[in-house]
Formats: structure tokens, sequence, C-alpha cells
């Protein structure tokens, strides 16, 4: 079987800002586009941090854990925690800026379209204050997004790479006439299935966050709606 050449990861010597950008990535792209598809040789070495093994050990240490400590129902889900610990939830906090300026973003605009009403005392460059503010908003607010969103698959490959040894380790053990038991089908809708599902529970856990913005957002608007009033009334 021949020897795959070494192709160190560029993630692992990237600096702050390539990591942000993801510009550690280029060079595979560029290669990509000038050769019109990718070999197995071009792909880079996993991190660390993706190995199976490591991975593996890890959750099945404190499943075991998990099994001394309630031997009658163990739970999964806490194994599951106490492997990732505080990740699925810093990850949450990555994503409160870019809440906040999307909750920023709408009274920007709001402020701007006075500019366009009919005499309206607002100076030129304060429209354009706010408008290139809005620009660098959006911008902002899809860096860290992106970020995040590559934060929380690595994060999911991580768990998706340990429940699948888990699995294997677990299979490993059975006895014949317990293996014989388990149709290949079920090993299947494990591996491509249920393992998968961690990569949705994490892309979908932050969104409880969704009622802080809620109250955010409530509040702004009816601190907004009663400032318009008194204005209209102090008008009148």
């Amino acid at each position: 079987m021949p020897i795959r050449p070494s192709n160190p990861n560029p993630l692992l010597n990237a600096s702050k800002c390539s990591r942000l950008f993801q510009q550690w990535v280029f060079p595979l792209v560029s290669k990509c586009r000038k050769q019109g598809t990718l070999d197995v040789n071009d792909l880079y070495e996993p991190l660390p941090d993706c190995e199976t093994a490591a991975l593996t050990d890890k959750l099945e240490a404190n499943w075991f854990a998990e099994i001394k400590r309630n031997p009658n129902n163990p739970s999964l889900i806490r194994a599951t925690l106490c492997t990732m610990r505080w990740k699925p939830f810093l990850i949450g906090l990555i994503l409160i800026p870019s809440e906040f300026f999307n909750i920023i973003q709408p009274l920007l605009l709001t402020f701007l379209m006075r500019f366009f009403e009919p005499c309206s005392t607002m100076p030129a460059w304060h429209a354009w204050l706010l408008v290139m503010s809005t620009i660098f908003i959006a911008f902002c607010s899809s860096v860290i997004v992106n970020y995040a969103f590559f934060v929380t698959n690595t994060l999911a490959l991580q768990m998706r790479v340990a429940y699948s040894g888990l699995i294997f380790r677990k299979l490993l053990r059975l006895s014949s006439h317990a293996f014989n038991s388990i149709s290949s089908g079920e090993i299947t809708n494990l591996l491509s299935n249920d393992a998968t599902q961690i990569e949705m529970a994490l892309f979908f856990i932050n969104y409880l966050w969704v009622c802080l913005q809620l109250c955010q957002v409530s509040y702004l608007c009816t601190s907004f709606d009663y400032s318009r009033r008194k204005h209209c009334y102090n008008f009148f």
C-alpha cells in the first residue's frame, strides 16, 4: 500500500487573522481551481484535536464513569457534556456580538430613512456615516457568524468521531451471539444517522439565546416608540 506523503495542516501555524477570515485554506482552493479536482494527497492532515484515538478515549472514560455513577440508568448526554465541557456555550458567547449587531442594524436604517423625509434637516455627512456604519456592522456580523459556524463544525466533527469510535469499540467487545443478533442496518444507522445528530444539536442549541434577544428587541422597540410619541407630543 503506498504511503501518503506528509501534508501538515496550515491551521496549526495560522495567525489569528488567518483563522478569522479562513485564509489558511486559500492555497487548497487555489490548487483545486488550477487542477480542476483534488487528490487524496492534496488534503491536509487532520488536526491533533481531531485524532480518533484521543477523542474516543476521552468519551469512553466519561461513559465508564457515568456507568459507575448511575449503573441503572446511565446518560450519554451527561457523558457528552463532560467530554465537551463548556465549548458549546463558549460558541454561543461568540454569537452574542452578532446578535447585537442584528439589533443595531435595523435601528441605523430607521435613522437613515429620516434623511429621505420631506424637509429633512439631517446633514448629508450624518447619512453617509449611517450608511458606512450599516455596511460595517453587516461585515462584522458575517465574519463572526462564519467563524462561529467553523468552530461549531469542528466541535461537531470531534464528537461524531468520538461516537463512531465508541460504537466501534463496543462492537469489538460483543460476544458472537450478541453480535449476530444485531443487523448491519442497525450499525449503519447508528454511524450514519444517530451519530450525526450531535451536529444538529450543536447548531441549534445556541438558539436558546433567542429569548434573551427577544427581550432586548422588545425593550428597544418600546423605548423607541415611547421616544417618538414624546417627540410628536412636543411638536404639537
